[in-house]
This record gives C-alpha cells, structure tokens and sequence, in this order.
C-alpha cells in the first residue's frame, strides 16, 4: 500500500522551511514515486537518524503502510515516537491512532487520548475528529452492550479485562464476555474460554475452556482454534488426542496464526512442549 497523498503533500509543502534536508527529501519522494524503494529509504533513514522530523514520519508511515518496505507497527511506532518528541501533530495524532486500534500495541484509550488531544490541541484537524470519536465511544458502547449489541459487549469486556477507560474488574470481563458468548460471538466464547483456563473472575475450569473454545474454533475463530488444539494436545480439559490437537493448530496456521504453526511445527517434530498446569 502507497503513503497515503495527503501526508506526502504535508511533508512536501514544509521543505520550502528546511532548505538544508529538502533536496534529499525531494529526492526520497521523486524515488517513491518512481517505485524505486532502495533509493527512498535510503534517502529518508538518515535523515530520520539524524533528527529530521519530516523524513521520521514519512518513515513511519512507509513502516505503517508497507509502503515499499516490509510493513512493521514496530518500526513504524519507533519512528512516531521519535517525531512525537518533537512534536509533531501528525505523527501525535498517528500514535494515537495505533493505540485506539491495538496496531502494534495492546489498545490503550487513556495513551491514544493523550497523543490525540495534544495534536487536537495544535488545530489539527484529523486529530480533532479522532479525538472525538473516542469520546462518542466511550460515552455509547455502554449503552448499546446494555441493549444487547454483541460486538459491543466483546468491547466492553475487552475495556473491563484490560482497564482501558475503566477500572479494571474480571468479574464485569466475565459479565459481558459471556453475555456476547450466550449469542454465539465466537470472539466472546474464545475470550471466556480463556477467563476460565486461567481462572480469572471464575474459578479455573479447564472443562469448560474445552467447549467454548470449540464452539468458537468450529466457527472459524483462529485463537480458539489454536487454544483448543493446545488442550487436545496435552490433554487438559479433554481426553489428550495428539491427532485431533494437531488437526486444530492447522486449521488456525492455515489462517495465519504464527504461534499455532510454531506450536504444530514442534509437535510433528517430536518435540516437548510446555505444560499448561
């Protein structure tokens, strides 16, 4: 995916300031828009290294975007942070972004409003709408968890589970995740699944682990798949069967779960995993 026009307009009308980076800037784009990546990373990194602001975001947003790199929210929240310092509003408005939406980060609404309002605070304006979507969020998804909206109960119980926007309780987690489970939200079931594996706002119960992580797999739901193919593996909360296990890890690295394909990968190996206990 290309950076998007808007930021590299924004950088490109600030190099009439920066008369001294903007050659190798102008560089950097004419290469992007050629298709020749070498050269525009090779153009922005140092530059990026040696504090230029403008040529960090745009290396962030390349990160980001995949554009003409290896797409990484890693690399591409080292370069945020780096223009945040200096503060930057799009790249402020950028982190907070990765941080309401959990790209590269655990969702943190209290560290996405902080970045947020300081680029709101600067005019803006993308920052501004942000900033006022998370408010509305946080003011409806109560509401409508209450009157029985599935995806949101999911929500509520992610913001009970992590303490995002409220004080952090199992119990309330428990609540809503199993409310969204009782409408056969495969996200929820595979959620409560694991409040019960680990024991958290119920007492640890690895049997019903066992049947809501595969009411949530035979839906499709990658995580499941993989927790309940661990489960047949080791043979906690169900009779152990190596095959049935291994049958699950598949289906969920043939979805791209990583850690199932490594997990598979060592059990067609011969290899000892973990226990669970």
């Amino acid at each position: 995916m290309s950076i998007r026009r808007s930021a590299i307009g924004l950088v490109l009308a600030l190099l009439v300031a920066l008369p001294a980076a903007a050659q190798d800037l102008k560089k950097g784009f004419a290469a992007y828009r050629r298709g020749d990546f070498l050269t525009t990373h090779r153009e922005f990194r140092p530059l990026a290294e040696s504090g230029n602001v403008y040529a960090q975001v745009a290396l962030a947003q390349m990160y980001q975007f995949g554009g003409g790199v290896q797409q990484s929210y890693s690399e591409a929240l080292l370069w945020y942070r780096k223009a945040v310092e200096q503060g930057h509003p799009e790249a402020q408005h950028a982190l907070g972004v990765m941080y309401l939406r959990g790209l590269g980060v655990s969702v943190n609404h209290a560290e996405a409003e902080k970045w947020l309002r300081k680029a709101a605070e600067q005019g803006y304006v993308k920052a501004q709408k942000s900033l006022q979507y998370l408010i509305e969020t946080r003011r409806r998804l109560p509401k409508m968890a209450e009157q029985g909206n599935a995806m949101a109960q999911v929500s509520l119980g992610g913001w009970y589970f992590t303490g995002n926007s409220v004080s952090q309780d199992y119990d309330e987690a428990v609540k809503w995740f199993r409310k969204a489970a009782e409408q056969e939200n495969a996200e929820a079931q595979c959620r409560l699944g694991w409040m019960y594996e680990e024991g958290l706002g119920v007492s640890q119960d690895y049997d019903e682990a066992a049947k809501l992580y595969r009411k949530a797999a035979e839906q499709g739901f990658n995580v499941a798949q993989f927790r309940l193919g661990l489960l047949f593996v080791h043979g906690v909360g169900v009779q152990k069967d190596e095959k049935e296990g291994m049958k699950w890890l598949k289906k969920a690295a043939d979805q791209g779960n990583r850690i199932a394909l490594s997990v598979l990968t060592m059990v067609m190996s011969g290899m000892k995993l973990s226990p669970l206990r």
